[in-house]
């Protein structure tokens, strides 16, 4: 029986599986091999607090809802057995209202404060990888031998690169830095599921697709791609 394919945040080229958007209520279960991109994409900012983008409010509760969701759906697919890839994209930071307030003072001195707070698009992961930090680099080392990763490693190991890197040891490490100073690449093994962590690999869209008036065709290369 051929096993279901779902990606989460990014879609496959040529469409291949089924892709769904970050901002969505679907259930993982649905799946037998999952990939997931963290991402802030589908929201909307109009300003910034602090430095980062603040949410609207509508987008605030949206986001805040869907890392709760994608957590809770992520770590229930590991327990009940299934293979979850990770990319891991540079992190994305946010500000967004928590729906708090408060008000101070009276009649026309009337003021009211809302509250922010930061939200993290690896809050989605049910995981915190110690040592994390967005860097970015092309020259990766294997630093075990990669057994069922091997194959796809020597087919997009040339046109994937790391955007995080993070402390050895917090899982069966495969991929480092030049030196194997620091991870890019893991596995870990939670209840009957597996945890595979990813550098992405990147491919160009727009070699891959073309358009024909206002929309959008993937070409037939681009279906082989996505089958590999």
């Amino acid at each position: 029986m051929k096993k279901k394919f779902l990606s989460i945040g990014i879609e496959m080229p040529g469409a291949v599986g089924e892709h769904i958007e970050f901002s969505s209520e679907r259930s993982l279960f649905d799946g037998d091999v999952i990939l997931f991109y963290p991402h802030f994409d589908d929201y909307m900012a109009v300003e910034d607090y602090a430095g980062k983008p603040l949410l609207t409010q509508e987008d605030s509760v949206q986001a805040a809802q869907d890392i709760k969701h994608w957590r809770s759906e992520l770590e229930a697919a590991i327990q009940s057995g299934k293979v979850v890839f990770i990319y891991l994209a540079k992190p994305a930071e946010v500000y967004h209202y928590t729906g708090a307030k408060d008000f101070s003072g009276t009649g026309k001195n009337r003021a009211s404060t809302v509250y922010v707070d930061a939200l993290n698009s690896y809050d989605s992961l049910p995981i915190n990888l110690t040592g994390m930090t967005p860097k970015s680099g092309k020259s990766i080392a294997e630093i075990a031998h990669m057994s069922a990763m091997s194959s796809f490693w020597s087919e997009f190991g040339s046109i994937s690169a790391y955007q995080v890197h993070f402390s050895l040891g917090q899982g069966d490490d495969f991929l480092g830095t030049k030196g194997r100073e620091k991870a890019v690449g893991t596995v870990i093994r939670k209840g009957s599921g597996v945890l595979v962590l990813l550098p992405p690999a990147e491919w160009d869209v727009d070699e891959l697709t073309y358009t024909r008036g206002k929309k959008v065709y993937w070409r037939k290369s681009s279906v082989v791609l996505g089958n590999k």
